[in-house]
């Protein structure tokens, strides 16, 4: 099925981005490491993010880490400063 517009976070393409690791995403977006690394291996979206267009991997094509632009990424911090309190 497409993906329609109002399923997607929206960010610029030309914005900042900041690398985050594997372990960092996890503890962000409360997800497991499989279901991460699924996401980015297959192209899904988590909670609206496009993991595999973010993906960092080394030269096995192991994902390290993602390169998330800061708008969501600091939506994900204020996310979970909120559901932590």
């Amino acid at each position: 099925m497409p993906r329609t517009l109002d399923e997607t976070v929206d960010y610029d393409e030309d914005e900042p981005r900041q690398f985050i690791t594997n372990e960092q995403m996890q503890d962000l977006t409360g997800r497991s490491q499989s279901w991460v690394s699924k996401c980015a291996k297959k192209d899904y979206l988590l909670d609206g993010m496009p993991l595999a267009q973010w993906a960092v991997q080394d030269r096995y094509g192991r994902t390290r880490g993602f390169d998330v632009p800061e708008s969501v990424l600091e939506g994900l911090r204020r996310a979970q400063e909120f559901a932590n309190s």
